[in-house]
């Protein structure tokens, strides 16, 4: 390879990365990528037979399997947990567009599988961009991984908001019920 061909492949490489870099930081800007959360197309995956139950408020229950959650608009979030260490990136949907499927208005109780309930004031769940993951690092959450539906938040929320606290981080959940 000549010397003036290496000197181009150089300059394609960088320009492509200030590209790549600047594409980024303007999908950002422009909103996309607004608060941690980028839409994103999945594939299915198989899953267990998981469902997450949301009582109505005429009292029936809507039972959404995992396929059908995922039907819906999906986001992505790269983010740490308290129990990560390392970040990792989360797929999922936002709760947000879960409990307007439902018709919910007002607080919120969201259930785990161990019995854990914490309360989600109608403020909090309609202004914090919470995902409720179905996906880590490209596959399902194991319950290992305190899965298979995890209820995050990008950290800096955590760190910068007192509305959010560590409670709202549910893993392994299962049911949402009106809190009144």
């Amino acid at each position: 390879m000549t010397r003036a061909k290496k000197k181009f492949n150089i300059k394609l490489t960088l320009l492509i990365l200030v590209i790549s870099i600047l594409g980024g930081q303007l999908l950002a800007q422009d909103g996309l990528a607004q608060n941690g959360l980028v839409p994103v197309e999945i594939n299915p995956l198989a899953a267990e037979s998981t469902t997450l139950s949301i009582e109505l408020s005429d009292g029936a229950i809507l039972d959404l399997t995992i396929d059908e959650l995922e039907e819906m608009e999906t986001y992505s979030l790269q983010t740490k947990t308290p129990w990560r260490e390392d970040v990792a990136q989360f797929v999922g949907v936002k709760l947000t567009d879960i409990l307007q499927r439902a018709g919910f208005e007002g607080d919120i109780y969201v259930y785990a599988e161990n019995d854990y309930v914490v309360l989600f004031s109608e403020e909090l769940w309609r202004t914090a961009p919470f995902l409720l993951a179905t996906r880590v690092d490209g596959r399902r959450i194991s319950r290992r991984e305190r899965g298979p539906l995890l209820l995050t938040i990008h950290s800096s929320y955590l760190e910068e908001n007192g509305l959010v606290l560590e409670d709202h981080l549910v893993w392994m959940v299962n049911s949402i019920s009106r809190a009144d």
